[in-house]
C-alpha cells in the first residue's frame, strides 16, 4: 500500500482496536488512523484526508455496527471494508454490503489479514 494512504481502525474494543494497529505497524503501514481520530476524519468532511483513506477495519462486534458501515459508505466512496467479526448487516443496502470484501474471525489470521489489505 501506497505510504500516503490511511487505514482506518474502528473499533470501540481497546484490545482489538490495539491488536490490528499493532499487525499494521508490523507489516510497515504508516497510514494508520485508530479511534477517535477515525471517527473525526470520518466526520471532518474534508475531501483531500477522505480521499486518502485506501481501507476500513471494523469491528463487528460493536453496538452499531450497521451506522459505522453506513457512514463510511456515505463519507468515503469506494473506500473497501474489512469485517472482522459476523454481524447482522440487515438493513444496509445492497451498494454497503458490497463494500465488506473481507470478514475474518477474531482473533484474526495475520496470512488473511495481510492479504485482505
Amino acid at each position: 500500500m501506497s505510504k500516503n494512504n490511511k487505514v482506518l481502525v474502528l473499533s470501540e474494543d481497546d484490545a482489538k482496536r490495539r491488536d490490528i494497529s499493532t499487525i499494521l505497524e508490523f507489516i510497515g503501514e504508516e497510514g494508520i488512523v485508530v479511534g477517535a481520530d477515525a471517527h473525526s476524519l470520518l466526520s471532518s468532511g474534508d475531501a483531500e484526508d477522505l480521499e486518502s483513506i485506501s481501507v476500513a477495519v471494523v469491528n463487528g462486534e460493536d453496538d452499531g455496527v450497521t451506522a459505522v458501515i453506513s457512514t463510511v459508505c456515505e463519507v468515503a466512496q469506494g473506500v473497501p471494508l474489512l469485517l472482522v467479526g459476523d454481524p447482522d448487516l440487515a438493513g444496509l443496502s445492497d451498494d454497503e454490503t458490497s463494500r465488506v470484501i473481507a470478514r475474518m474471525e477474531w482473533p484474526l489470521n495475520y496470512t488473511k489479514f495481510v492479504d485482505s489489505l
